[in-house]
């Protein structure tokens, strides 16, 4: 596959509040007509994925197939996603709408001809372009043309990663502050030697890191402007050179490493933290079981055990954690991004050539986009939880849906088919309708996500589109680096002795050194300039 840089223009700033079209009108008549039922599938293309009920089943389904005239299969890809990709292409029978990162794969069914390209529709059509401004469609233009609705995309912060602290333990032991990571390490040590456990006597684990190798937050506790895309691409960049080069030359990583080493060997996080699964990080969290949390997805991972504790009767809400302001190495938090967020946010929707009836599937997306689809899927049709809007156009909570449970909340299907999500709106909305609820039923994630992860999230646009392709030397190097640094993280961390850690890390630099990355390196470098001389 030919290297290919995504198209970069100006950014511009999307309406946050009052003044959207939300298009619904033009969205639900213009173009496609449906008096035909039609049915399709769409594949989102992760291996986690697993619809949350059948389509159709739950309210909020059942008001768009009638809107619309439709049925959707939604699958996920059973296994490994790349795999499903070429799997499909050799057997021909793509489904109609694929959701994926815009990465290798995305370019590949590009240049394969696989995809319908979405410009005329988008035009015409009003709900994408009500909350997606004209610099960040043209953002995501591939070979001048939009092949995709995007997910998530953003002008503003946003982000779940941070630190969060067990608020029953740390009364006990004083409320010591905890803003270094000098502070950090002397209070885990009192986690420890306090013997302190849940009420039902279970040892209580003094730090409890995210799944997969998650230690973003204590590399980006070192600051002078490093952020989560530098551990995730394997390369920061050396403000003495301005060029990225790899990350284990970066004097950070080898603290970070050092730091996490010296938790681990002596019992401050827990053993089989690099193969605990999401299931046992939440059994953890429900009941109490870690004094201190970081994860760069604070609301999702390790914390999304503790989210229901106000259905549970016997716990005061929001009693057992709280959220952290950045714990940095000088005291100083606001010199930590905690986050990153990009114009382009997550992934992107497409539709294949497969589809019979493309501009219907791209009718429904483009409703969804609107700030009406946004608030039917994730609030409910009117009359339900909400019956009116407030000045700046978002859901008022009606009783209902101030005291709903997580029953009436599935059997509406809230949040279930946001695909796409709409940042802008959806995080303005959520939080308005937040501090419009009593305290003692506020949602404490959006609370957290508000006061302060959102605070400290960078924008990372300047690096977008800096995945190389998998076939190219550059994307061949990247994953090479990425299987060493996986492999030697594990090694580093769980060495006997710090010396050992050092020469595990110096054996590090010399393998990724054989594996070229400089090629994936000057890929870097070459993606970053380009879209630094556009934005």
């Amino acid at each position: 596959m030919a290297k290919r840089l995504l198209t970069i223009v100006v950014l511009g700033l999307i309406p946050l509040v009052a003044g959207f079209a939300t298009g619904s009108e033009e969205s639900a008549s213009a173009g496609a007509g449906g008096d035909e039922p039609y049915e399709f599938t769409v594949l989102v293309n992760y291996d986690w994925f697993a619809p949350n009920g059948p389509w159709g089943e739950d309210l909020i389904s059942q008001e768009l197939s009638q809107m619309f005239n439709i049925d959707i299969n939604w699958t996920g890809s059973g296994g490994n996603p790349d795999q499903k990709i070429a799997t499909l292409l050799v057997s021909g029978d793509l489904p109609e709408s694929i959701i994926l990162d815009r990465t290798a794969n995305y370019l590949r069914l590009i240049d394969l001809e696989k995809l319908v390209p979405l410009d005329d529709w988008i035009d015409e059509y009003s709900g994408y372009r009500s909350n997606v401004s004209d610099s960040t469609i043209n953002l995501s233009r591939v070979d001048g043309n939009v092949w995709g609705i995007l997910n998530w995309p953003t002008d503003q912060p946003n982000g779940n990663g941070g630190w969060a602290i067990n608020k029953v333990v740390h009364r006990e032991l004083g409320e010591p502050a905890i803003t270094t990571l000098d502070d950090l390490y002397d209070y885990l040590v009192d986690v420890r030697d306090s013997g302190i456990t849940t009420d039902a006597g279970a040892e209580i684990v003094p730090i409890q890191f995210g799944q997969n190798l998650d230690f973003t937050q204590v590399y980006v506790a070192h600051g002078d402007g490093r952020i989560l895309n530098y551990w995730d691409q394997f390369a920061w960049v050396n403000p003495s050179t301005g060029s990225f080069e790899f990350i284990g030359n970066d004097p950070a990583f080898v603290d970070t490493m050092l730091y996490l080493q010296r938790l681990y060997s002596e019992g401050l996080m827990n053993r089989d933290i690099f193969v605990e699964q999401t299931d046992q990080i939440k059994e953890k969290a429900a009941n109490g079981r870690f004094g201190v949390t970081a994860a760069r997805d604070l609301a999702g991972d390790p914390l999304r055990g503790m989210l229901p504790w106000r259905e549970e009767e016997d716990v005061v809400y929001n009693e057992l954690f709280d959220v952290l302001l950045p714990i940095s190495v000088t005291g100083n938090h606001e010199d930590v991004w905690s986050n990153t967020y990009n114009a382009l946010g997550w992934n992107i929707q497409t539709i294949t050539t497969s589809a019979e009836q493309p501009e219907r599937i791209y009718e429904y997306y483009d409703f969804i986009s609107s700030n009406e689809g946004q608030i039917m899927i994730q609030y409910g049709p009117q009359g339900n939880f909400w019956d009116e809007l407030d000045a700046n156009g978002y859901p008022v909570w009606n009783e209902a849906g101030i005291n709903r449970d997580s029953e009436a909340s599935n059997a509406t299907g809230l949040w279930f088919w946001t695909w796409p999500g709409m940042t802008g709106f959806t995080d303005s909305a959520k939080v308005v309708a937040e501090y419009e609820k009593p305290f003692d039923k506020r949602d404490v994630g959006t609370m957290w996500q508000h006061e302060v992860l959102w605070r400290h999230s960078f924008n990372a646009t300047e690096f977008n589109g800096s995945n190389p392709a998998g076939d190219t030397a550059a994307g061949i190097a990247r994953q090479a680096t990425e299987d060493l640094f996986k492999e030697f993280v594990v090694k580093i961390i769980s060495a006997d002795s710090q010396a050992e850690s050092r020469a595990l890390i110096s054996e590090l630099i010399e393998n990724v050194d054989e594996v070229g990355f400089d090629a994936t390196l000057d890929f870097y470098n070459e993606v970053w300039a380009a879209n630094r001389a556009n934005l």
